[in-house]
């Protein structure tokens, strides 16, 4: 069934992450929830607003890819490529010994493991047991990207170590790699051998600036940067918080490269949970004055309004748009299947931004982040039908 081009990420990760799928809360509907118990599934999941879309790592925290919807560069004799922004949740634990690192830690050190996605909500939610020998450490994480305010996004962090010792979190905005590029500009023909991460790479951000350091009750960090060949600046800027009771805690910033960091270690009690928040902020203009003040601005305002009323703010948006559905009676499989797709689609468009969608939505850069003939064809259909105000976003990319 070709409901969609992005139709092929939405089934992958539906039937890699289907199978585990259980109740998450008694009385909810299964449908809207993918879920999984294999912290080696590939590929991911992705969540989004319309206008930024992240995809969420096996861990739930490490720099994973992010998208802002028409946010492209142009570089010398490469073809124009959405951009991965830089990484905005390259957060890393520590547990005593070492920092949680989830490209080489071996399945046997994670016990426990569950990462949901709740559809209706708009949140991923993972969790895990982190087993470093004899030391035991509980992780959760819910991260979000607000449907209320489409600049921001937010992560909670909890952490209880059933060892007492030091403990640590590292927060951290990362620019990405430059991608190994092809000249495909100028080719007259391509390598049959070339696979397609050989050529649907993700286009670059250059780091123009950065920053991190303290406050009294955690962290501030933020980032300019602009695409490989292009004026447009975007400017992320976060708000770290943790409680101000942690014991004999030390911090320590850096800001440099392509790296603003902030890392705290404290010596934790047995059985302890202790809570962290990120809220990020992250906004593009081709006038970049005073942008990463507007961006800071805007993290603090809404760190002061705290996590919890974020994710309600964020769950009633979803719940308006959720007013409108496909609803499939007597099959939960197609019914997951339906509003899987249903939800990508909302990940990857929104009201009032005169843009279609890529093929692969805001999950990746594959054909370059390029919009074509299939967001009219197959994406603007069931938009039309069911949120005909995001419809007219397509319809406006045309004219």
């Amino acid at each position: 069934m070709k409901f969609l081009s992005i139709s092929r990420y939405i089934l992958a990760a539906f039937w890699l992450l289907s199978p585990a799928l259980p109740v998450p809360l008694v009385g909810q509907d299964s449908t809207f929830y993918l879920a999984t118990s294999d912290p080696s599934r590939t590929p991911s999941p992705f969540i989004g607003n319309g206008r930024l879309g992240l995809v969420i790592p096996p861990l739930g925290i490490g720099s994973s890819p992010s998208f802002k919807a028409g946010l492209y560069e142009h570089a010398s004799e490469d073809v124009p490529r959405i951009v991965s922004i830089p990484a905005w949740n390259a957060i890393s634990v520590y547990d005593g010994r070492q920092w949680l690192d989830s490209e080489r830690l071996e399945r046997s050190q994670v016990d426990a493991y569950q990462q949901t996605v709740d559809m209706r909500n708009g949140l991923a939610s993972t969790s895990y047991h982190w087993v470093d020998g004899s030391r035991r450490m509980s992780v959760r994480l819910q991260t979000f990207i607000s449907r209320a305010d489409t600049t921001l996004s937010a992560t909670r962090l909890v952490l209880a170590p059933q060892y007492p010792g030091r403990i640590g979190v590292r927060f951290a905005i990362v620019g990405r790699p430059e991608p190994k590029r092809l000249p495909l500009a100028t080719l007259e023909k391509a390598n049959p051998n070339w696979r397609p991460a050989d050529i649907w790479y993700p286009g670059h951000m250059v780091v123009r600036s950065r920053n991190a350091s303290r406050t009294t009750t955690g962290g501030r960090l933020s980032m300019t940067s602009t695409p490989v060949g292009r004026t447009t600046t975007l400017a992320q800027a976060a708000e770290v918080v943790w409680v101000p009771t942690l014991h004999q805690p030390k911090i320590r910033t850096k800001a440099s490269g392509d790296t603003a960091l902030i890392e705290i270690t404290f010596q934790a009690t047995r059985g302890t949970s202790y809570t962290f928040s990120q809220i990020t902020s992250a906004v593009s203009s081709d006038k970049g004055e005073k942008l990463v003040d507007r961006a800071a601005g805007r993290a603090r305002a809404a760190s002061a309004r705290g996590y919890a009323a974020l994710a309600r703010e964020n769950a009633r948006a979803w719940h308006r748009r959720w007013q409108t559905d496909i609803e499939v009676h007597g099959d939960p499989t197609l019914q997951r299947v339906v509003r899987s797709m249903l939800f990508y689609l909302l990940c990857s468009s929104d009201s009032g931004t005169s843009l279609g969608i890529p093929p692969m939505g805001l999950s990746s850069a594959g054909y370059y982040g390029h919009i074509f003939w299939d967001s009219d064809t197959w994406m603007f259909p069931p938009l039309l039908i069911t949120h005909p105000d995001i419809a007219q976003a397509l319809v406006d990319f045309r004219k």
